[in-house]
């Protein structure tokens, strides 16, 4: 599942590429992929592409004329970019083609075909997008908005860190990372830290991704990719595999469809609620 790293890179290295285009053809090959409420994607036409925007795990390709292609590449789409003389396989959904010759599309590989596009004049017309909390690069992504959801009710750590409401773009992998950076139990519950746990947890969520962005940028060199590259964390991936601080073989948790990976050593603390 891509993350906050890894489509703030899809969205740098994107935006490099088709920033000042002008777009000369729309094919949406999946009926499917356009989201309720949407504007015809035909409508980019003749547009030229601004920039590409992020909140999240959602990417938005912006024209000049204030046009929103909101994109969610769910758990298994990615985007391709490359010549239009390139035929589209059975598993592309969308095909912006631009005027250098080269297209932009949205790759559904599998059976589970869950990601969705929607059209809009502002992205926050978009309920998907309009729902996510302040971005946690953001300088909206405050202690105190933060602390808040820490004491709303009894929810264990990492599902904090996975709601969406609360720091969008987070999944397994890096909510894994960010709290072993901070030496916290996933299973821990959230109301139960103490004031300097739960600043130490929110200063690590920014840091832990910016370090996770450097890392990607330095392997892809501007390049798109495919899957997401994890070869870089510590956490997450790992099970039975030493731990970096304490060699302690790391554990697995599978539950609801998520995977946590943890040091049961370094990470310790699940008290009584």
């Amino acid at each position: 599942m891509l993350e906050l790293p890894d489509i703030e890179i899809l969205r740098e290295n994107l935006a490099s590429r088709t920033s000042e285009r002008m777009v000369r053809e729309v094919r949406l090959l999946w009926d499917g992929l356009l989201g309720s409420g949407s504007s015809p994607v035909s409508a980019l036409l003749g547009q030229r592409v601004h920039t590409f925007v992020r909140k999240g795990a959602l990417l938005a390709l912006a024209t000049e004329r204030g046009a929103h292609l909101v994109i969610d590449l769910a758990p298994w789409a990615w985007m391709w970019h490359g010549a239009s003389a390139h035929a589209a396989t059975r598993t592309t959904a969308l095909v912006i083609g631009l005027d250098d010759g080269n297209d932009t599309r949205i790759i559904v590989p599998g059976p589970r075909r869950t990601a969705q596009v929607w059209l809009a004049d502002d992205p926050m017309d978009v309920p998907l997008w309009a729902g996510l909390g302040p971005d946690p690069l953001d300088e909206e992504f405050t202690w105190e908005a933060f602390r808040k959801a820490l004491r709303a009710g009894r929810r264990r750590v990492k599902e904090i860190l996975t709601d969406p409401r609360v720091a969008p773009g987070i999944g397994d992998a890096y909510a894994d990372e960010v709290l072993y950076r901070v030496a916290i139990s996933p299973l821990r519950y959230s109301h139960t830290l103490t004031a300097d746990e739960g600043q130490a947890l929110w200063r690590a969520v920014p840091d832990t991704l910016s370090r996770a962005i450097e890392a990607l940028r330095e392997r892809t060199q501007g390049e798109l990719f495919e899957k997401e590259i994890r070869d870089f964390l510590q956490m997450h991936g790992k099970a039975a595999m030493p731990c970096p601080r304490c060699s302690t073989p790391i554990a697995e948790v599978r539950y609801d469809d998520r995977v946590t990976h943890y040091c049961p050593r370094c990470q310790r603390g699940t008290p009584r609620a």
